[in-house]
């Protein structure tokens, strides 16, 4: 077989292989300017982070479920600081709503660095559930 003609069915090859991936790919849908995928009892998940020139974080994460179907969410939100080589964790809230979506929006004051919100949803069908995690913006701070 010539060069040519390799390198033809190489690139044949490649467009089969990435065929699949725009199939995938259009199973999500576009929400608050987040690709989500689709979940069996969640509807919507989003986690937000907001630093005022003050040092006030407002963290914000929420769900909603379908009604009729979802019966509880659980909310764990961690406001997290970069250091050296990870994410350390600068204060934790937690919520349960007995319904089909929840809110959980909580501040604090930080410091100069660079912050990210972490929440973990766990999203109830009944006895069943789905957890999900989702990682807000990353927001740099300089206190001056």
């Amino acid at each position: 077989m010539s060069k040519r003609t390799k390198t033809i069915v190489c690139l044949l090859m490649s467009l089969v292989l990435l065929l699949p991936l725009n199939v995938m790919a259009s199973a999500a849908t576009a929400t608050k300017n987040q690709v989500q995928p689709r979940w069996s009892y969640t509807d919507m998940a989003y986690v937000g982070l907001d630093i005022t020139t003050g040092g006030t974080a407002y963290s914000t994460a929420d769900a909603e479920g379908y009604p009729g179907t979802t019966t509880k969410i659980y909310i764990k939100m961690t406001l997290q600081k970069h250091t050296l080589l990870w994410w350390s964790k600068v204060e934790t809230w937690e919520g349960t709503f007995n319904n089909f979506y929840g809110t959980l929006c909580e501040t604090t004051q930080v410091g100069s660095g660079t912050y990210r919100v972490k929440a973990e949803f766990t999203v109830y069908s009944g006895s069943s559930s789905e957890d999900i995690t989702l990682y807000s913006q990353e927001l740099k701070f300089t206190k001056s």
